[in-house]
């Protein structure tokens, strides 16, 4: 195939000429990751006869993997068309069994697994040598670029007993095709201006996620979760513990937004790592945009919703994510567990107080019926966690309240219907 059948889709910036006039597809992409070692290195394949890193791969494995980078260059380039490349089964089925202390059992073949790895490989360099993402990929460091790109982040080899020779998901989450990510991320707006725009876009998409109710996985997900599949949250599903069926997009709280999150980013060249400090909770770290969360919930914590009133300022989507130092002061291993589980949510409690969220305003109208005061009433025992009266009495929380529920006649029934029915 002539080199022109990629080279026209690709970015001089990101791959330079000299890498443009390669002689075929396939030896663009080995030009390019040989003049990017610590990528090239980071691309590390585990298999029953051979692992190591792309450097050292035959041939053969290298052949697989331009085949699939080409598919995608030529996707991206000409404008994402339908049929959506379509690598592996999404959601991906179960192959096989193994004991449930490896990846719960769930065991994908060897054809499968390495169709999954190398299909996400591909996607992550032909997004960076396109150009189609604004962020790149060459000044992260090796261990980000590891989260990306290395199988054993990941996957691993199924043990002796399984039923077949294959794979297990270290993570909660199996993947979706990356063109089943890429046409949520953009069917949904979610590709911003750098990588934090897009963490703060996804974030508030994920408000309209649902919370499980434990123990039992399979009336959400179906009798081989977990792991949970990405595409069951992008696209949601049936809950079949209650009749007629209740469709949603459900997760398995704070670990398994967490790991939703990991999943899709990944897709898109963003590196997550997953953090659960002393207390239990779970939370996503963006190392690449030094941002985070205070718990994994954060998102549909009703705590920090606020509705757009003429007037009223609500927070931009970034204003949800915290930096690291702020999540090390509140997290860091040398707190007391019993102090540091009160700072799980903590920034969605900020964002109440700093924008009186529908939460406090409907807490405050309740008070203000029944005639209670700060102490006993509702507002103080939805912020209790996090402040003190005195505190937030400082911060004339009450008088901010009334002023909000005063000029938007929030009090009044049908305002607060319509706040209802938008969320």
């Amino acid at each position: 195939m002539p080199v022109t059948s990629v080279s026209v889709y690709l970015s001089a910036d990101r791959v330079g000429n000299n890498v443009l006039n390669q002689v075929s597809p396939e030896f663009v992409l080995n030009a390019w990751l040989t003049n990017h070692t610590k990528v090239a290195k980071s691309i590390h394949f585990a298999g029953d006869h051979y692992s190591g890193d792309w450097t050292t791969w035959p041939d053969e494995l290298k052949k697989h993997l331009a085949d699939r980078w080409e598919t995608m260059v030529k996707w991206y380039g000409q404008g994402m068309p339908p049929p959506d490349p379509a690598p592996f089964p999404d959601p991906l089925q179960r192959d096989g069994e193994c004991d449930e202390q490896w990846g719960n059992g769930f065991v994908v073949s060897n054809d499968h697994g390495r169709h999954v790895y190398l299909s996400h490989v591909a996607n992550g360099l032909a997004l960076e040598m396109t150009g189609k993402l604004p962020w790149s990929i060459v000044d992260y460091s090796s261990a980000h670029l590891r989260d990306l790109f290395s199988m054993d982040n990941w996957m691993e080899l199924a043990p002796p007993d399984a039923t077949i020779a294959g794979y297990v998901f270290e993570e909660l989450m199996s993947p979706a095709t990356p063109a089943h990510v890429m046409r949520f991320f953009t069917s949904n707006d979610l590709i911003g201006t750098s990588a934090r725009e897009t963490i703060a876009r996804l974030f508030g998409w994920c408000k309209i996620l649902i919370h499980w109710t434990a123990p039992d996985a399979h009336p959400y997900w179906g009798p081989d979760a977990p792991p949970i599949p990405s595409s069951m949250l992008i696209d949601g599903s049936n809950y079949t513990g209650t009749n007629p069926p209740t469709f949603g997009r459900y997760t398995m709280g704070c670990g398994g937004t967490c790991e939703f999150m990991k999943s899709v980013l990944r897709a898109v060249n963003i590196p997550v790592e997953d953090k659960t400090p002393p207390c239990g909770h779970v939370m996503p770290h963006f190392p690449t945009v030094n941002r985070t969360l205070s718990h994994g919930d954060d998102p549909y914590d009703r705590l920090g919703w606020i509705t757009a009133f003429p007037g009223w300022p609500v927070p931009e989507l970034k204003e949800y994510l915290i930096t690291i130092d702020q999540w090390n002061a509140w997290f860091d291993p040398s707190i007391d567990p019993a102090v540091m589980i009160n700072n799980v949510g903590k920034h969605m409690g900020e964002i109440a107080v700093k924008y009186q969220s529908d939460l406090l305003l409907d807490a405050y109208c309740e008070d203000t019926s029944a005639a209670a005061d700060h102490a006993s009433g509702q507002v103080f025992a939805a912020l209790k966690t996090f402040y003190t009266l005195a505190e937030l009495e400082a911060m004339q929380l009450w008088d901010k309240l009334a002023a909000k529920a005063a000029a938007t006649s929030y009090c009044s029934s049908s305002v607060r219907q319509r706040v209802q029915d938008r969320h």
